[in-house]
């Protein structure tokens, strides 16, 4: 009974329509290119397999937010699959629905992507699930054939996905569409930061006020050196006590800095990029603050329980030599018994469509603390081979024994090589 059922047309037909759910999803999600579609041929010379599209999401259905440490990306949208078998007998065709949820942090050339495949005709119920995190020195996101190596891959999706150099979701999107996000990006990274005067906090008249602005550049996007800025300062209590400085450059490059006299008041500030081009003043973001005429100091900037000052995010070390460690402590150390555990990760790239190696632990040690400072070395044969690196640093204020044992994480990743190289922003010139 179970060998007729197996050999009859309805069976057939049936298993062809379960197959499809998967092998389609197999399709959408491993095919670089926005071309959806893959034939084979058979002995006969029929050809055979499967045709998918994908179609990109609306762009209603698109939500991005960009700040200067990250991009984060949301997006939906439907796609359809059959399976044809030499041009004249095909499966019912599968619909389905699928939204992703993605990001890309900047500073550490992060990016991750969650996937979630559903639909009705035939249901995939439950829905299938995808969450890649991959190492990539571009967005993904904002242009297409980015390569990246496979981090980490998890959920009920991964048996139909091909482990591709790339984030799976970035093939969604249609070229025009990544244009509007790579333009979206470049305004973003033309926002100055104004470091000084800090938000709401209260300053002396009887000392010059420091304003120092900053600019963050990521390093896959070109922009055009910004030779001066303006700072628009506004006295709130007396309009006619307001101000205008156009900035130059500094020596070091997207940094600049000055000081003048302000009177007591209620003041709030905004800068923005006065040349080669001058942007939108409505684009900066006001700082407002207090000027007394007492002996009075800024509220200091909210400092995290533990810090790690070097080495620096995304910086290269030299391989071989012994690791400089900078730590401080925003939360009371007490000497004797505040404790840190160190732990220094290495970790190996692979190529696409191989499995990721798991972290390999290069050295791990317990000390004490007794300061809101502490530089420490980790041995230079932790680090004698090039690659990837991360610290991770694990603070026990109060120490690990007790009933409620308190503790902070703070983690950095760098990359060790044979000669120590800093980074260079690319700048196009503005003379050109």
């Amino acid at each position: 009974m179970i060998m007729i059922l197996r050999s009859s047309p309805c069976f057939k037909a049936i298993s062809r329509s379960l197959l499809t759910v998967g092998t389609a999803l197999l399709m959408i999600l491993s095919l670089p290119s926005d071309d959806l579609s893959a034939m084979s041929v058979d002995n006969s010379g029929k050809w055979i397999g499967w045709k998918t599209r994908l179609d990109p999401p609306a762009s209603n259905a698109i939500e991005k937010k960009f700040s200067s440490e990250s991009r984060k990306y949301t997006f939906k949208g439907t796609g359809y699959s059959y399976y044809a078998d030499g041009g004249t007998h095909a499966s019912p065709g599968v619909y389905f629905d699928y939204s992703v949820t993605a990001s890309y942090d900047i500073g550490t050339e992060t990016a991750k992507e969650t996937i979630t495949i559903s639909g009705s005709n035939p249901p995939v119920n439950p829905p299938l699930h995808y969450t890649g995190t991959y190492r990539s020195s571009k967005d993904p996101w904002l242009q297409k054939n980015v390569q990246s190596s496979i981090v980490s891959q998890s959920g009920s999706l991964i048996p139909y996905v091909q482990q591709l150099g790339r984030p799976l979701s970035a093939g969604a999107l249609t070229s025009a569409q990544m244009a509007i996000f790579k333009k979206d990006a470049l305004e973003q990274a033309k926002i100055l930061e104004i470091s000084e005067p800090r938000e709401n906090a209260q300053y002396s008249s009887k000392n010059d006020m420091l304003f120092m602005v900053k600019q963050r550049i990521p390093d896959d996007l070109e922009i055009p050196a910004v030779s001066s800025i303006m700072l628009d300062i506004r006295n709130m209590n007396n309009p006619s006590k307001s101000k205008a400085k156009i900035i130059q450059s500094s020596s070091g490059g997207h940094v600049w800095l000055t000081t003048l006299p302000l009177e007591a008041g209620s003041w709030r500030v905004r800068s923005y990029i006065y040349a080669p081009i001058m942007e939108l003043p409505a684009n900066a973001l006001w700082r407002s603050f207090v000027v007394t005429e007492h002996n009075t100091l800024g509220k200091p900037p909210v400092q995290p329980p533990l810090a790690i000052l070097e080495p620096k995010s995304g910086g290269t070390v030299l391989q071989g030599n012994n690791l400089a460690v900078s730590l401080s402590f925003g939360q009371p150390v007490k000497p004797g018994q505040s404790l840190i555990d160190i732990i220094l990760r290495k970790y190996t790239v692979t190529a696409p469509g191989q499995w990721p190696e798991p972290p390999e632990i290069r050295y791990q040690q317990t000390q004490s603390i007794s300061s809101s400072k502490a530089i420490l070395s980790i041995p230079g044969d932790a680090l004698v081979d090039a690659g990837n690196y991360q610290l991770e640093i694990v603070f026990f204020p109060n120490g690990k024994s007790g009933a409620n044992v308190i503790s902070s994480t703070a983690k950095q990743e760098f990359k060790a090589a044979g000669i120590k190289m800093p980074k260079i922003k690319r700048l196009s010139n503005p003379q050109q």
